[in-house]
């Protein structure tokens, strides 16, 4: 799984979950098409993380995954993964929500590049 930054203001920061490929899939038509080596990113879900925020919870994920990554240890995972990478310390509370997508979809203007959902 790799995150990348989609935006970001002074304590919040929005990622697109994804995995690296070298085709594309049309859903619609099964046609494949060969991008090159790790020309395709698949995105398959999103985090928003926002951190410090005030209270007794100072950093507050939220993400959306495919059903079958919903579980306590991709929590987990996440939680030890953001301190990490964020050097929050180990006793700052938080809290997490994650939540199952069947679906997802976006749109944007102006367009920014070519993102493909599964």
């Amino acid at each position: 799984m790799i995150a990348t930054l989609r935006a970001r203001s002074r304590t919040s920061f929005m990622f697109d979950l994804g995995t690296k490929g070298d085709t594309l899939t049309f859903p619609d038509t099964g046609e494949v098409f060969d991008a090159g080596p790790g020309r395709v990113y698949n995105v398959f879900g999103w985090i928003d993380v926002h951190y410090p925020c005030e209270g007794s919870h100072p950093l507050q994920v939220r993400m959306g995954l495919p059903d079958d990554r919903v579980s306590w240890e991709t929590m987990r995972d996440t939680i030890a993964e953001l301190r990490n990478y964020f050097d929050i310390p180990d006793d700052a509370g938080y809290q997490i929500y994650l939540t199952g997508l069947t679906a997802q979809t976006s749109m944007e203007h102006p367009i920014t590049g070519f993102v493909s959902t599964r």
